[in-house]
């Protein structure tokens, strides 16, 4: 999600993901340390599940 600061973008992607879902994965390409080499290899939805299963420490 992109967009001006302060106008709650975080909030709503947070208030969304806790009522719509039992568990939900949120990722900050910004303040990841990582940053964008998170998903460089990644070349099919397989892999990609995967790594943010990774990430997340829990089987998507």
């Amino acid at each position: 999600m992109d967009g001006a600061r302060q106008i709650g973008k975080t909030y709503i992607i947070r208030y969304v993901g806790n009522k719509l879902f039992e568990n939900y994965i949120e990722i900050n390409m910004i303040e990841d340390s990582l940053g964008n080499r998170l998903f460089e290899k990644v070349r099919t939805v397989e892999d990609f599940y995967l790594q943010v299963s990774m990430l997340a420490g829990d089987k998507m």
